[in-house]
């Protein structure tokens, strides 16, 4: 289950995403994309 997921860059939040909206995010220079999960499981 996913809990949040948070975009920063440089140390600044940037924005709350959703799910499809992550992989926006993943190619900034100086950032990262925080993805919190609950129960989390391993695909199968």
């Amino acid at each position: 289950m996913l809990i949040n997921c948070i975009a920063y860059e440089n140390g600044q939040r940037l924005a709350q995403l959703e799910p499809p909206d992550i992989s926006d995010y993943l190619g900034r220079p100086n950032g990262f994309v925080w993805v919190a999960l609950k129960e989390a499981a391993e695909a199968r």
